[in-house]
């Protein structure tokens, strides 16, 4: 398995298709919401009446090409040069720029200053943000869940611990951040264990028919081998807890639902 066992990634199978289907998850609707994408009023119906679903690629088999086409499937013509830039972004996510995009995000949401670098990491991230809204869906219907793992880091114990109190019922809306998850159960157990102490860690299961803002970047990241969905979906509450960290499997299971 191609991994980086640097990133603190998040992350079932191997298939592919090349290309995307037509059929995205979406629902059509007359009074569906308007998105704003490279500066344009597109309506969320047209997006998931056209955005299809497109699984799994092999490394390096997802173009710029593909993106600018992802785009006009919508309706939106972007240049090669902009096609290109949202390309460099979502690689830049999945090689060692997460965690700083994130935290520019969070940044700028606190309303604080950015230095030059961070608001170069946030402007990809952005990118990367407004692509997981029109590409093509991991289809539903190879994947029942995507996970991902979580550590019990001594760096930021409180993100753990937090998830952890979470009760039945309760709401998660993942940060409101687009996140990084796998269709590979494994590897959101490996990214989930510290490996300083071997203590096992978090593993969320999203629900993977509900989705629509989850494009597989398989095909452009950096690490293949981690089978990443990009997660933009952001209105979840938790429907079932198993803690198996003194009995089972030794870790903290969280299942989601979508939520009201």
């Amino acid at each position: 398995m191609n991994i980086n066992p640097k990133r603190m990634l998040f992350m079932k199978s191997n298939g592919g298709t090349s290309g995307a289907s037509k059929g995205g998850k979406g629902t059509k609707s007359q009074t569906a919401p308007m998105v704003m994408i490279q500066g344009q009023q597109i309506s969320q119906a047209v997006i998931d009446a056209n955005r299809g679903t497109r699984d799994h690629m092999q490394m390096k088999s997802t173009t710029w090409q593909d993106i600018q086409a992802d785009y006009a499937r919508i309706g939106v013509t972007i240049s090669e040069e902009q096609a290109k830039k949202i390309y460099t972004a979502v690689r830049h996510f999945t090689f060692l720029h997460d965690t700083k995009m994130r935290k520019a995000w969070k940044k700028e949401q606190d309303g604080r200053s950015l230095t030059p670098l961070e608001q170069k990491e946030l402007e990809e991230y952005k990118l990367c943000a407004e692509y997981c809204k029109i590409a093509p869906t991991i289809p539903s219907s190879n994947y029942d869940y995507v996970y991902r793992g979580i550590k019990f880091s001594s760096t930021t114990p409180e993100y753990a611990q937090r998830l952890v109190s979470l009760k039945v019922g309760d709401s998660w809306d993942v940060d409101g951040m687009p996140t990084s998850f796998s269709t590979s159960f494994q590897t959101a157990k490996y990214f989930s264990m510290n490996m300083t102490t071997g203590t096992k860690g978090i593993v969320v299961h999203m629900p993977n028919k509900t989705l629509k803002n989850a494009p597989s970047i398989k095909g452009i990241s950096h690490y293949p081998g981690e089978n990443e969905v990009f997660v933009a979906d952001y209105n979840w509450k938790i429907s079932s807890i198993s803690d198996q960290r003194t009995t089972g499997d030794g870790y903290y299971h969280l299942y989601l639902e979508p939520g009201k």
